[in-house]
């Protein structure tokens, strides 16, 4: 996330790459939970070596990338799903996920964290 620049995170940038790595090999909590529940967990890198723009300046993705991160997703899931349970990874994420509850069911975004 663009936004990390700004020190909303004490971890460092490349932290993002070692938990997406993690998952994919399986040893991350979310791969326990998988497990104890019978389902499936797919983890998709989407370009993490070009970063996103900083929110406190300009919109994260532009029209461009956002319709290429939405085209990946549909594709993703176009074999089907039982479930979907969309989540975030990453340095600075609570700081984005955040912004966005905050942007799609109101307050502000220290209300979401």
């Amino acid at each position: 996330h663009g936004a990390v620049r700004h020190g909303i995170s004490l971890r460092r940038v490349a932290a993002t790459a070692d938990e997406v790595e993690l998952c994919a090999a399986g040893g991350a909590a979310i791969n326990q939970v998988c497990i104890a529940n019978d389902l499936g967990l797919k983890v998709f890198d989407l370009a993490l070596d070009i970063p996103t723009g900083d929110i406190t300046e300009e919109a994260a993705l532009d029209e461009r990338g956002c319709a290429a991160t939405m085209a990946f997703g549909m594709e993703a899931v176009a074999g089907g799903a039982d479930l979907l349970c969309l989540g975030d990874l990453g340095v600075g994420n609570s700081t984005i996920a955040a912004a966005l509850c905050a942007a799609l069911f109101g307050g502000n975004g220290v209300d979401w964290v």
